[in-house]
């Protein structure tokens, strides 16, 4: 086991040059774009659903809460 971490922190650092970690948050700020304001995102998903968040895109949320969510989506935001 330890040969195998030993060899993979090598070959991370490698890899982890100012270059490929640009790429790489660059890639993380993109998929955010997505994800919140693009036509598939979140906002798309609030406008079809009148406004109401989906609870997998929120953070916490009460029993409560989440019944009457379902309740307002209805059959069809199901």
């Amino acid at each position: 086991m330890g040969r195998f971490l030993s060899k993979l922190s090598t070959d991370m650092l490698k890899v982890s040059t100012k270059k490929y970690i640009l790429i790489f948050i660059g890639v993380l700020l993109f998929m955010g774009y997505l994800s919140t304001n693009n036509v598939t995102g979140t906002a798309r998903l609030k406008e079809i659903s009148n406004g109401i968040q989906p609870l997998d895109m929120k953070f916490s949320y009460s029993q409560g809460e989440a019944y009457d969510i379902i309740k307002r989506l209805g059959v069809l935001g199901r």
